[in-house]
């Protein structure tokens, strides 16, 4: 079986938990810019308009608060489950919104996709490398 050394699982979980707290400004950030109407991030749609965009825009940055929030109550209860979910959640939102998109005819930009992916992927390794940590010290 392969053993990883202490040290070289201290360096993944850094890099991880650079990764992940990164992710989560990202989100942050992105969902405030979206929302002020700039479309650096997500390029704004034709069909999209009025409040479709609108929606789409504020269900950003409720993720946002969301996911800061349970990153906070994840480090006070050093329970990391919730960030593993969190994740796959994530994995999910790109699954509606493609759903969403085909059911009403919106094209949708494939920045959505690299983005909620790249979220996701960062929370469910920060999870499970958290939590493996957490538990292996019980």
């Amino acid at each position: 079986m392969y053993k990883i050394s202490v040290k070289r699982f201290g360096q993944l979980l850094n890099v991880l938990a650079s990764n992940y707290y990164a992710s989560v400004i990202v989100l942050l950030i992105a969902s405030l810019v979206t929302l002020s109407g700039n479309d650096i991030v997500f390029h704004a749609e034709r069909d999209l308009y009025g409040p479709l965009v609108t929606n789409l825009y504020m269900m950003l940055l409720y993720l946002a608060l969301i996911d800061i929030a349970l990153s906070l109550l994840c480090c006070i209860r050093d329970q990391y489950h919730e960030i593993i979910m969190l994740g796959t959640f994530y994995i999910l939102i790109i699954g509606s919104l493609e759903f969403y998109s085909k059911v009403n005819q919106v094209p949708l930009s494939t920045t959505y996709h690299g983005f909620f992916l790249y979220i996701a992927i960062s929370h469910i390794a920060y999870g499970i490398i958290k939590q493996s940590e957490h538990n292996t010290k019980l």
